[in-house]
């Protein structure tokens, strides 16, 4: 099995599936894809014979959407098949229908924590050391592939297609993310969404920094079929993270006002008034952390001294809890009309969206006056009050005006 990861995604690309890489092979030497004397996956003879490859892994024969359940995936036959065909499958160019794929060999330090700590020796006293502060260092990752093809410019082709992913798939943006499957679930009939996704982690905000590049083969009597390379790839973000999980989706305000009595008429100046959406959140996390993400969609009003924040709660008491101080607490000073502000914990990411537009960095909206950044709101364990407010009453809020929450679970060893 591989050591490290089964399967590897770069952004939107799957570029190792062994699944996907058996079933070409074995279909590549099997008389069930012949067409007009040739087989559509190897028109040429192999230089190895009966080539064999038994790595797979029975989860990846489903997908699913973020916490739907998962469905089975259209079988594997070969990469030109218009039913499901092949990622790096290009009709300009012949020679891919031929290239059969990426097997990950191994992905090194993938699951290896980069805690990092200064050990200075001491001079003076009894001697001994004394440590610097822990801190978490980027996490790189060395990538070895074996590739497999019908012949030697299909292989070259594999390669270029892997260039190419690596060092364009992030060209509309800084970095990518990349997610892997550490470990292979146990085989079952159906799969429910947590069994299905054991072993799948996403590492967020990762370059490629050196290669790609081939190595020795793997079988030099079969380089026209097989071959090996391999690259580093770092994650900018040190946690492994699984995808979000939404606990509240497109709240509006309208009907969670934090201000006694009915609200006051239009003209009604605001000043000292403010309604609030607050979110009961259960954390109970025995390993790793949960990450808050918070998204606050502006009505066409615009809002002003928005605050987020977050406080323990563990009397069970009905949130919002007047008179109890937050442990984490930052205010935006305005969001305009119709805008979308992002609070990312999980990346330590602030954006904002335009209406119609692409999210920016929205620091500029943050109010600067405390003099402090805003904290990165990591939960453990326990319950706490999630909290939105904003210093306008319903009326000029209006109901386009909503809230939407999710915890992101990350550790640092996989």
């Amino acid at each position: 099995m591989p050591v490290g990861a089964w399967e590897l995604e770069y952004g939107c690309t799957t570029i190792a599936d062994p699944n996907r890489v058996a079933a070409y092979i074995a279909n590549a030497q099997s008389g069930n894809y012949i067409v007009d004397g040739a087989n559509l996956l190897a028109p040429y003879p192999l230089a190895v014979t009966m080539l064999r490859v038994n790595c797979g892994c029975d989860a990846l024969n489903w997908t699913a959407e973020d916490g739907a359940e998962p469905t089975p995936i259209t079988p594997y036959t070969y990469p030109a098949d218009p039913a499901n065909p092949a990622p790096w499958y290009n009709a300009a160019f012949p020679e891919s229908a031929h290239w059969w794929g990426w097997m990950v060999e191994k992905i090194e330090e993938i699951a290896t924590p980069s805690w990092s700590r200064a050990v200075n020796d001491r001079i003076s006293g009894f001697g001994g050391a004394s440590f610097g502060a822990l801190r978490k260092k980027g996490r790189a990752m060395r990538v070895t592939l074996m590739g497999f093809g019908g012949y030697e410019t299909a292989m070259d082709y594999g390669f270029r297609w892997l260039v190419d992913t690596l060092g364009y798939e992030n060209a509309t943006c800084e970095v990518c993310d990349v997610t892997a499957r550490t470990g292979c679930p146990p085989t079952e009939e159906t799969y429910t969404y947590e069994q299905w996704d054991t072993g799948r982690w996403t590492f967020k905000d990762v370059a490629l920094v050196d290669g790609p590049r081939y190595e020795e083969s793997p079988n030099p009597a079969a380089t026209c079929n097989v071959r090996r390379v391999s690259f580093t790839i770092v994650a900018a973000v040190p946690f492994a993270h699984k995808c979000p999980v939404q606990f509240v989706d497109g709240a509006t305000w309208l009907e969670n006002l934090w201000i006694e009595g009915d609200c006051p008429p239009m003209d009604w100046v605001c000043d000292n008034g403010f309604y609030a959406y607050c979110a009961d959140l259960t954390v109970d996390s025995v390993l790793g952390e949960e990450a808050l993400i918070v998204e606050v969609q502006a009505g066409h009003s615009g809002l002003s001294n928005v605050t987020i924040s977050v406080t323990p709660n563990p009397w069970g008491a009905d949130c919002p809890m007047e008179g109890i101080t937050p442990c984490d607490q930052f205010t935006i000073a305005t969001i305009p009309a119709d805008y979308l502000f992002r609070y990312d914990a999980s990346t330590a990411a602030i954006t904002v969206t335009p209406p119609g537009g692409m999210a920016i960095d929205g620091t500029y909206l943050l109010d600067t006056t405390t003099g402090s950044a805003p904290p990165l709101i990591a939960l453990r364990n326990g319950t706490f009050c999630v909290c939105v407010t904003s210093d306008r009453c319903s009326w000029e809020g209006d109901p386009n005006s909503t809230v939407s929450m999710w915890t992101v679970h990350r550790e640092m060893a996989v």
